[in-house]
């Protein structure tokens, strides 16, 4: 259960619905982890009317800070960037890691793409 924190934010990424627009320029930090927050209270709310309340929050993660390391263009559209993220995970404990997620600029701003 080494991996969890990185099974909790694969799942968070995957949960998040895509419009696939032309990009204006690359997301920003505080945009990417805005949208890491956004996708991880909302697997944390889909597994509550599965698990209940108190176990989601017991199993959910904490993100406590994102930094984006980079971004390259994504073919047909958008960026995948290398981001740091600070998080607990249950079972794993408090660390940082790095991933990648793809991005695309929507009509309602960044969305995450899987």
């Amino acid at each position: 259960m080494r991996d969890f924190k990185n099974l909790v934010l694969t799942a968070a990424i995957s949960a998040v619905a895509v419009g696939l627009t032309g990009c204006s320029g690359e997301p920003s930090g505080a945009e990417i982890e805005a949208l890491l927050r956004a996708s991880l209270a909302g697997t944390t709310k889909q597994m509550e009317g599965v698990v209940g309340a108190q176990a989601a929050k017991n199993m959910s993660g904490e993100i406590y800070s994102v930094e984006s390391l980079g971004c390259v263009d994504r073919e047909p559209a958008g960026y995948i960037c290398d981001v740091e993220v600070d998080m607990k995970a249950p079972f794993s404990g408090r660390n940082k890691s790095v991933a990648k997620v793809a991005l695309v600029e929507g009509d309602d701003g960044w969305k995450l793409v899987q």
